[in-house]
């Protein structure tokens, strides 16, 4: 994964308190396992 801060064009570190809620979310289960399904099928974001 990127770092959260790559969407808004800052360089990794400018945003701490954004990186760790990014941190915390991707490491929920629940997320993981959208994240995986959305793999499966084929969806992503566009950059």
């Amino acid at each position: 994964m990127t770092p959260a801060s790559a969407s808004l064009g800052t360089a990794p570190g400018d945003l701490p308190n954004l990186q760790a809620h990014h941190d915390r979310m991707l490491a929920r289960l629940a997320v993981q396992r959208t994240i995986e399904l959305e793999r499966a099928i084929g969806y992503e974001l566009p950059a």
